[in-house]
């Protein structure tokens, strides 16, 4: 690798197996720090943040930003003139209030091109459902175009088109989600299934700027892609959104459609985004109750088991399926943005089988729940109740316990590194020898908590109640104890060296591990100094 240079052009849209944030740490690490490397430049491209602090990162990075208000004026003017159409004021403002969303170029361009109006707060599924509508949409502006001689037969077909286009992308979800392509050969069967006829498709529905064909490099054949990848994903949710809609009324249609659909992989951020604004701009905002009974039901039967009686399908793979399908749910129910999740014992056997990072465990009820050895790495248990859950040997890296009620829970031996325990309630918590390196654990309660053995290294406690806690043979190095409430924690010999330039050592118990027991700080001095 010497005097080479190493492009990853798209790392987002790369196809890999391993998690992603674990390569990025091992080229880091590994390749850019390797210092036997000589005049190594290594290049990465992605629109999706891997490095939860990349400001910590030593070496170049540009985080690249929508257009600026001057940007989206002067591409406007230019549009204007060159199209001989008109803009007012007003539109040219509406546009630049939303220009996180109208700041990207392709997607100015759409609203420009189809001349949709966009009001002073907006989101991109707005601007999408009036790109895509079909009435004055994407559709019509292709029948319009004065280059056809006769009316253009999309204006018949255009609903089938838009199907197409929805069973594209979720083909893509469920097959193909990380390049987001379908090939040649899959297309056309969608094609031909909805048109139910054998002509010339490609031009029916390849139309305007959303689709784009890519020769298939070293194969035969070709691929499809949508021309952003932000289309695609606007497609899935609106795809799903719209079976919930349809199923809504039946309990049992609703079980079906999450079953079906939801197996195969996990909503992105964004399409988790499209799919909350989509249900808080319907009348499904009012049937969250449907959807949360209808989970309770599927802990109780199976993920799957109502898809698979409908749909008379047998699923090979039948434990990914039922997890992918929880870790969805769990999702789609927050959306709702409701704080009356609460469950029962029933999804303790799918929290402890989890194999995948970050499940969304927001505000939910998990007290007394036996949770021992549970993967619960990144998962969101923000305000989650925990009072007396039983975790240890729980992994809990990264793990989001910001207001978590933590009281007398049982952590021994979990591993809390990097996690957010920030207010959370950990009052007599048993977390003897738990990892909680570089944890932040800011005014969290660990009143009476037993943190022996604990790896507190680099811990943010900063205005943490320890009082009582039991710290013997833990390691504070590096920790930040600025303003905790260290009255009557007990500590070790070793800790008293590292502490007493920090804190007021005259609350604090020593354990004396000659004589075998606790004493005051002042005792200690006595003994150590007589």
């Amino acid at each position: 690798m010497n005097e080479k240079i190493l492009i990853l052009d798209g790392y987002d849209e790369i196809s890999v197996k391993d998690d992603r944030k674990e390569i990025l740490d091992q080229l880091y690490w590994g390749v850019v720090k390797n210092n036997s490397t000589q005049c190594f430049l290594l290049i990465i491209t992605c629109r999706v943040n891997y490095i939860k602090t990349v400001e910590r990162v030593q070496c170049k990075y540009i985080t690249l930003q929508p257009w600026d208000k001057d940007q989206i004026e002067s591409f406007c003017k230019i549009f204007c003139r060159i199209t001989n159409i008109s803009l007012d004021t007003e539109a040219i403002e509406n546009i630049i209030k939303n220009k996180e969303i109208l700041g990207i170029p392709l997607i100015l361009y759409m609203v420009l091109a189809l001349n949709i109006s966009i009001g002073k707060e907006g989101s991109i599924v707005d601007v999408y459902d009036k790109v895509f509508s079909l009435e004055g949409g994407i559709y019509d502006r292709c029948i319009d175009n004065k280059s056809f001689a006769d009316r253009h037969r999309v204006g018949k077909m255009k609903n089938q088109i838009h199907q197409i286009s929805r069973d594209i992308a979720i083909w893509m979800f469920e097959n193909n989600p990380d390049e987001a392509y379908i090939p040649a050969e899959e297309y056309k069967k969608i094609c031909v299934n909805i048109l139910q006829q054998n002509e010339d498709i490609k031009q029916d529905f390849i139309i305007g700027i959303f689709f784009k064909l890519k020769h298939c490099e070293g194969r035969e054949g070709e691929e499809l892609y949508f021309v952003h990848r932000s289309i695609y994903e606007y497609f899935v949710a609106e795809y799903i959104f719209s079976l919930i809609y349809k199923a809504i009324d039946s309990q049992e249609d609703v079980m079906c459609v999450f079953g079906k659909f939801l197996k195969n992989n996990f909503l992105s951020r964004n399409m988790l985004k499209y799919l909350k604004i989509k249900i808080l701009n319907s009348k499904l905002r009012d049937n969250f109750g449907i959807v949360n009974e209808s989970f309770q039901i599927m802990l109780q039967d199976g993920m799957t088991y109502h898809a698979s009686k409908y749909y008379k399908e047998l699923y090979k793979n039948v434990m990914d399926y039922e997890m992918n399908v929880f870790k969805n749910m769990l999702e789609i129910l927050h959306l709702w943005e409701t704080k009356v999740i609460k469950f029962d014992g029933k999804i303790v056997k799918y929290v402890k089988y989890n194999i995948y990072y970050g499940l969304n465990l927001k505000g939910a009820n998990l007290k007394g729940a036996n949770l021992e050895g549970a993967n619960l790495n990144r998962a969101n248990l923000n305000r989650a109740n925990l009072i007396g859950a039983n975790l240890r040997e729980a992994e809990l890296k990264e793990t989001n316990l910001k207001g978590a009620n933590l009281n007398r829970a049982k952590l021994e031996g979990a591993k809390l590194e990097g996690t957010n325990l920030e207010r959370a309630n950990l009052k007599g918590a048993n977390l003897r020898e738990a990892n909680l390196r570089e944890a932040d654990l800011r005014e969290a309660d660990l009143k009476g908590a037993n943190l022996g053995g604990a790896n507190l290294i680099g811990a943010n406690l900063r205005e943490a109640d320890l009082k009582g806690a039991d710290l013997k043979g833990a390691d504070l190095g590096g920790a930040n104890l600025s303003g905790a409430n260290l009255r009557e924690a007990v500590i070790d010999e070793a800790s008293v060296y590292m502490l007493k330039s920090k804190c007021n050592m005259y609350i604090i118990k020593v354990f004396d591990h000659v004589t075998n027991e606790t004493i005051s700080y002042g005792e200690y001095r006595k003994r150590r100094y007589c």
